[in-house]
């Protein structure tokens, strides 16, 4: 997720055809220095790029989800840690895509690739080794109709994998956790695997 030192930029077309450039404060850190482990298979790196000037939304969220599986896996931006209205970034090992996604339900034929101009994210990859699949990306904190990712104050994560490289249904492989970036705290809300466990994918 380390990039040259040059500003990441991404045009978005708006009010009556005048072109808005969002430009990112800074690019991703070559390391990602801080990390959540979700549970036994899965970690989250990560690493915040704080927005300049404050406010402005043009900070980076940069992750690497290593995730000890051969099929699919998804990280997504909650709202209220639920999965419907949610909005994901899934990898499919079986066409090697990263895209966004609407989670309008919980069925999987609802769990909908964002329209084109949506698909905003700054280098992503999926990699497969060492029985591992490994999603990454970079993503701006703020963009216009969708859920903000926030520099301070506890943000809403979802967590979910298959077994299979096509986008099929989790089963009990999903879980639910919230993360203060200013903190560095992470708040486990639902726990893989628990069967009472409803509030999260």
């Amino acid at each position: 997720t380390g990039k040259d030192n040059e500003d990441i930029t991404r045009s978005v077309m708006c009010c009556e055809n005048v072109e808005v450039v969002e430009v990112a404060s800074q690019p991703c850190p070559d390391v990602l220095d801080r990390s959540t482990i979700i549970d036994t298979e899965a970690t989250l790196h990560y690493a915040v790029v704080p927005s300049n000037p404050t406010e402005s939304g043009n900070g980076l969220f940069c992750a690497r989800l290593e995730v000890k599986t051969d099929g699919w896996v998804a990280l997504a931006i909650s709202a209220d840690g639920r999965m419907i209205g949610s909005e994901a970034i899934i990898a499919l090992p079986s066409d090697g895509t990263v895209l966004k996604y609407d989670l309008g339900a919980m069925s999987v034929n609802r769990v909908i690739p964002m329209a084109e101009e949506k698909q905003t994210l700054i280098d992503p990859s999926i990699i497969q080794e060492d029985g591992k699949t490994i999603l990454e990306f970079s993503k701006l904190l703020v963009e216009e109709g969708e859920i903000p990712i926030l520099e301070e104050g506890e943000n809403a994560f979802l967590h979910a994998r298959g077994s299979g490289s096509s986008l099929g249904y989790h089963g009990p492989s999903r879980s639910s956790f919230a993360v203060d970036f200013s903190a560095g705290s992470t708040n486990l809300i639902c726990e893989i695997p628990t069967a009472g466990c409803t509030n999260g994918m």
